[in-house]
């Protein structure tokens, strides 16, 4: 009797683990920088996350300022005055918002052990500016041969101003991780 009894339990039992199963679910922290081809530096902080192992959604926050201080400078419509902005603050430094859908790929395995690997990351999104109000000082030079003193001073804010811009990009990275390559 207790060897049909144990032979039902055999042919009923239902599978089990004996460890929990891990979620696919991750999320990781990146700190980029970089010089692009506008003679600027920027740095963006972001953050992914993959719901499954080789798609995820990215969030990033763009800082972006140019390596050499330009100024706004031109000529007034009647072509009589020079304007220059001040040079401490020329307005361009850049927040932006750096939604992007990441593709990775999965890692190739490499190394003595087997546990070194190399993943290619791209991620196309959209550059969406955040709006700051900026201040501008403006003088004014008369638009004569020799005089090079200011007469004529502006303080101008473009606050309230909306943003209408926003851009693509596509970034391309190459990973290489040591120990675990799970991806």
């Amino acid at each position: 009797m207790r060897s049909i009894l144990f032979f039902i339990c055999l042919i009923f039992t239902f599978e089990g683990q004996a460890q929990e199963v891990e979620k696919s679910h991750m999320w990781k922290v990146e700190l980029s920088g970089a010089l692009n081809n506008n003679s600027a530096w920027e740095v963006e902080p972001s953050v992914t996350y993959l719901p499954i192992p080789y798609v995820g959604i990215t969030m990033g926050l763009l800082f972006c300022n140019t390596i050499e201080k330009d100024s706004y400078t031109g000529f007034s419509r009647d072509n009589q005055w020079f304007w220059d902005s001040d040079e401490s603050n020329p307005g361009c430094h850049f927040f932006a918002l750096r939604p992007a859908i990441q593709l990775v790929t999965p890692a190739f395995k490499f190394g003595k052990d087997k546990d070194t690997g190399l993943s290619l990351v791209v991620s196309p999104g959209l550059t969406i500016p955040l709006p700051i109000n900026q201040e501008f000082n403006i003088s004014y030079v008369p638009n004569t041969p020799g005089v090079w003193i200011p007469q004529k001073f502006d303080h101008i804010k473009n606050k309230g101003g909306i943003y209408s811009l926003w851009g693509i990009y596509f970034r391309i990275l190459i990973y290489i991780v040591e120990g675990e390559t799970s991806l």
